[in-house]
């Protein structure tokens, strides 16, 4: 939400914009903040300054009386001086002011909301009061405000918001179905009657005083927001209070608010910051103490419960502001920025270094070489809203050490370009000054028009002091209906250190399937046997010229190697959840490798073809543990598999068979075991494995496609079997091998590794009849240095 609403502004560039460049040079703010016009926070009639123009109305509603009989204090006052619009909620005593949204300007508690204003309050004990921004559903709607009962004007220390707290049925008294975030200038703590509110443990009673403000939330209407005191007074419980310090003419401070509905459809939480920008919109970055000449950041976060809000089906609330004054005339001010109703607008403000093949600079990768030449670019996207962007007047301080270019554009989503023209880039005094105004017929943004992208050019010194930090650089846009601001990226121009670098890469396989993977494994060096720097390097590959993403890597253990390895895969039956960029397809691909550092030293680009067959094959023996049962010593028969075997035919679009054959089996003494493996199958008929024996084929299965369990049917007596003949005496461990053959023509898939073992026990020191054996057959372990292993992929 934070960054979707900050770069709002940035979009307003495009309609009737003045655009103002600054290189190297400080822009000292006005005092006054820029804020909307009184059109837009009030509306206007047909007799308006332009004669004949349709009725509008504005972002509030201002009654012109309360309902507790009072005069409603709120007024909208145009500074010509500063050329701002503010709003002030007291200008006489014992009054309240309140201005509340319009039918159009309703908040739809569903979504995500944002508010952005400016407020002044001063610094006077003997007037108090303070403003409060509420969301509500009060059946007096627009003319919601607290009372004394009904029909005179609640104490000072409400607000005109809470409840007052000198009768009975408080509760009644305040704003109806709300939620409310006070700016009180004024601590009421005598805890008397009408002076209470303030006299409460959740308040940090030495940040109270007569220059500091604070800040915090709660239900008006809610029996919880209250503590009773003996006396018949009520304090205010505060929900998350800051505190700041005003002081006497500390000027305006900045106010951000973000509402966000959560997934359960019953809370939102909402997001209150104070001075988080400063007065020319940069972020504001004061650390420290909070004080009057250094403003600090704070902010807190709440979880609101909407049921508070007593809503129907139409889920909208009313929001606006309530301001309140003590003994005598004293205005407390708003200047109004931003409001996602009205025109909801984003903005992405993006470098590239152009010289390194338009690498993004982001906050992870934001070193540059002196000399390279920059883009800048600022997408603005209008997201919807009451009105049309225009009449932008855009301020643009352009990163330091970077000098722009002539050709500058913009381009439209309606397919238009508007360029602009080298008199229009004051370069006479170097200040960098663009000035441009945006046709307001032809691509004013809207729903049908609601892209455009700025695009500018610049130049960076050919040598600079070595890792020069460019700050971020600042946008500031501001319209009749939107103020907002735009921060760009900082980053780091450094002189570059020239090298070769080295790459070597190869492909561990140029011919696979369907459902095998390939690796493009390599490694990086520097000629010099330098090393590589934290940074390492960044790996650009394309398949079939396709770009991918950019690899970073880095040095491990020896910092002047770099190792690498890149999967592909045949396609997605290879494995899951593979990232796209990894699948290749049936056919034949070319894969391109290059890499370059930090300074952009690149190295050779090498190519490569890899060819994907459609038809694949596989065999899965599983973990490959495979044994037979116990059998006693002379014992003469067969003897049955131990456990289930995974013997699984993996198979795509692709004919196949798939045989075994076995060798003898000896012992750690090689000597022979007296019996050997044999298949049987369904029908009885018995085959030796001493020569490649059809075990199953996609004939018997009826298939080519699909995972085959060649054991499934496999019974005690049928299957790969053991048989003894009886006159085995020698103990000892024996081995053997169970060749598998997985054949699509005459290709060798996989070949497995059978072990037996056997143990004899004596009694008496004589050789019995209680004599047995574990014959145990294992398939292949993958990592054995012992165990033959073959993998073939079909062409």
């Amino acid at each position: 939400m934070k960054t979707k609403y900050l770069w709002r502004g940035f979009l307003f560039l495009l309609i009737n914009v003045a655009v103002v460049f600054v290189s190297g040079v400080t822009v000292k703010a006005d005092d006054t903040p820029t804020g909307l016009s009184n059109d837009d926070v009030l509306g206007y009639t047909p007799n308006g300054s332009i004669i004949g123009r349709p009725a509008k109305d504005g972002i509030f509603t201002k009654p012109s009386s309360l309902i507790n009989g009072g005069t409603n204090a709120a007024a909208v006052v145009n500074n010509t001086l500063s050329n701002t619009v503010y709003m002030t909620f007291w200008s006489s005593k014992n009054n309240n002011g309140i201005l509340w949204s319009n039918e159009n300007n309703k908040m739809d508690v569903t979504k995500n909301a944002y508010f952005s204003f400016w407020i002044k309050i001063p610094v006077d004990t003997a007037s108090g009061g303070g403003l409060a921004f509420v969301m509500q559903n009060d059946p007096n709607g627009t003319n919601a405000l607290s009372t004394l009962n009904g029909n005179a004007t609640a104490p000072m220390e409400t607000l005109g918001v809470w409840a007052a707290d000198q009768n009975t049925s408080h509760l009644a008294n305040a704003i109806q179905n709300s939620w409310a975030l006070e700016f009180d200038n004024y601590p009421n703590t005598s805890g008397t009657v009408n002076n209470a509110f303030d006299k409460d443990s959740s308040l940090d009673s030495t940040q109270l005083g007569s220059d500091k403000i604070h800040i915090a939330s709660g239900y008006p209407d809610d029996e919880q927001s209250y503590l009773p005191l003996s006396n018949g007074a009520y304090s205010l419980i505060h929900q998350s209070p800051i505190y700041r310090t005003i002081g006497t003419n500390s000027g305006w401070h900045h106010v951000s608010i973000l509402y966000n509905p959560n997934n359960d459809g019953k809370t939102a939480n909402v997001t209150y910051k104070f001075n988080d920008k400063n007065i020319d919109g940069t972020p504001n970055t004061n650390t420290g103490v909070d004080s009057a000449t250094n403003p600090v950041e704070a902010d807190k976060t709440v979880e609101i419960d909407l049921s508070k809000f007593n809503l129907g089906s139409d889920k909208k609330v009313t929001w606006g502001f309530v301001g309140a004054g003590n003994t005598v005339a004293s205005e407390s001010q708003l200047i109004y920025e931003q409001l996602s109703s009205l025109a909801d607008v984003s903005v992405g403000a993006k470098i590239f270094d152009t010289t390194q093949n338009d690498r993004e600079l982001t906050s992870n990768y934001n070193e540059i070489n002196a000399g390279d030449n920059l883009k800048l670019q600022y997408d603005l996207k209008y997201n919807g809203g009451q009105e049309d962007v225009g009449k932008i007047k855009t301020t643009i301080d352009v990163p330091k050490n970077v000098t722009l270019n002539y050709g500058a554009s913009i381009k439209f989503a309606n397919g238009n370009t508007e360029n602009i023209s080298n008199s229009e880039i004051d370069t006479a005094n170097k200040t960098g000054v663009l000035t441009h105004t945006i046709s307001l017929v032809t691509n004013v943004l809207n729903t049908t028009n609601n892209q455009a992208t700025l695009t500018l050019t610049g130049t960076t010194p050919t040598t600079v002091a070595d890792n020069t930090k460019v700050p971020s650089s600042h946008a500031h846009f501001a319209s009749d209906t939107y103020i907002g601001d735009a921060m760009a990226t900082d980053f780091v121009i450094r002189n570059p250190k020239i090298k070769t670098l080295n790459l070597d890469a190869s492909l561990s396989s140029t011919e696979i399937s369907t459902i095998t993977s390939t690796n493009l494994k390599g490694s990086l060096t520097y000629a010099d046997g330098s090393a590589f720097e934290s940074e390492g390097a960044l790996l650009n590959v394309t398949v079939d010229g396709k770009s991918l993403s950019q690899m970073a890597v880095t040095a491990t253990d020896d910092s002047k190697k770099i190792d690498f390895s890149i999967p592909f895969y045949g396609s997605s039956d290879a494995g899951n959840d593979l990232p796209e960029q990894e699948i290749l397809g049936p056919g034949t691909h070319t894969i391109t490798i290059s890499a370059n550092d930090h300074y952009n030293n690149k190295s050779e680009t090498k190519t490569f073809k890899v060819t994907v067959d459609a038809q694949s094959l596989k065999l899965d023996l599983g973990d490959g543990n495979f044994s037979f049962a116990n059998i006693q010593s002379y014992y003469s028969g067969d003897v049955i598999r131990n456990s289930d075997w995974q013997v699984n035919v993996i198979a795509k679009d692709s004919p196949w068979s798939l045989l075994a054959s076995a060798t003898s089996l000896v012992n750690d003494k090689n000597e022979t075991f007296d019996g050997e493996m044999f298949y049987r199958d369904d029908q009885g008929e018995v085959a030796d494995l001493e020569s490649p024996t059809l075990i199953s084929n996609s004939e018997i299965e009826n298939s080519e496609t699909g995972t085959f369990d060649v054991t499934k049917d496999w019974s005690k007596s049928t299957g790969i079997l053991l048989h003894s003949d009886g006159d085995s005496v020698s103990s000892g461990k024996y081995t053997g091998t169970i060749n598998w053959t997985l054949n699509n023509g005459s290709k060798l898939y996989r070949v497995g590794r059978l072990i037996l073992r056997t143990r004899f026990f004596y009694t008496n020191q004589k050789r019995t009849s209680i004599i047995s054996f574990i014959p145990t057959i294992f398939a292949a372990k993958r990592k054995s240095k012992n165990i033959k292993r073959y993998y073939y992929v079909p062409k």
